[in-house]
Formats: C-alpha cells, sequence, structure tokens
C-alpha cells in the first residue's frame, strides 16, 4: 500500500473499521465452537447496539484498540484544528481584501458624486448666464 508512516489518522481508522467488518462477517459456528473451548471471561460480546464494532471482553473494554482508536481520533482533532487556522488565516485576509475594495469604491464613488455635482453646477450655470 506504500509507506505506513505517511497513512492519515482518518485512513487508518478507516482501515480498522474494515478489518472489524472483516471479523463480523466470521462464520458465527466458528466462533461459537471457539467460545465454548475459552472461559467466560475472555469471550468477546458486543458493548451495545450502538457500538457493535467496540468488544467487551470480560466486561471490560479491549484497552489497546481504544488507544489506539483514541490516539488516531487525536490525531485526526489535531489535524482539523490546523485546517481551521488556515481557513481562520485565509477568510481574514479575504476580508482584508474586500476591505481595501470597498475602501477604493467609495473613494472611487465620491469622485464621481462630486465630479457630477460640479457638471450639474457648471450646467445650471450655463443656463442662467445665457438668460
Amino acid at each position: 500500500m506504500g509507506q505506513e508512516g505517511s497513512a492519515t489518522p482518518s485512513h487508518e481508522i478507516q482501515e480498522e473499521e474494515a478489518e472489524e467488518d472483516e471479523a463480523e462477517d466470521e462464520d458465527p459456528e466458528e466462533v461459537e465452537a471457539e467460545a465454548k473451548d475459552r472461559p467466560k471471561s475472555d469471550i468477546p460480546i458486543t458493548a451495545s447496539p450502538r457500538t457493535p464494532h467496540t468488544l467487551v471482553v470480560g466486561r471490560s473494554v479491549s484497552s489497546r484498540s481504544l488507544e489506539t482508536r483514541l490516539a488516531l481520533l487525536e490525531a485526526s482533532v489535531s489535524d482539523l484544528k490546523d485546517q481551521v487556522l488556515l481557513v481562520h488565516c485565509d477568510m481574514w485576509a479575504g476580508f482584508d481584501e474586500i476591505i481595501s475594495i470597498l475602501a477604493f469604491l467609495t473613494t472611487d464613488m465620491e469622485i464621481i458624486t462630486h465630479e457630477a455635482c460640479s457638471t450639474c453646477h457648471h450646467y445650471n450655470n450655463l443656463g442662467t448666464s445665457c438668460r
């Protein structure tokens, strides 16, 4: 697949979920046969209907899997924070650009308004002087 060090946290989570999906596809009879040979405290059971991928081993959640997932989620959150910061900086730069454009347009509009008033006054003065 390439370099393992370059995988993103979300990609690693997806791979882990794919492995868990494969484990769920196992034949229930084979799993049941294996379960008969083990003590009850070692039999993996589903944590809840909301989290079918979370296994409980003897009433305690598999800590290695959770620690791995937590580390990956923390890395994802860190990546998201960095992306939000970049978006924030881009927005400020965009706002500064918009402000400068509006200031330029305001100045242009003031000049145009002044010239229009001058032209109007000049026209009115010409009209009164010719009568």
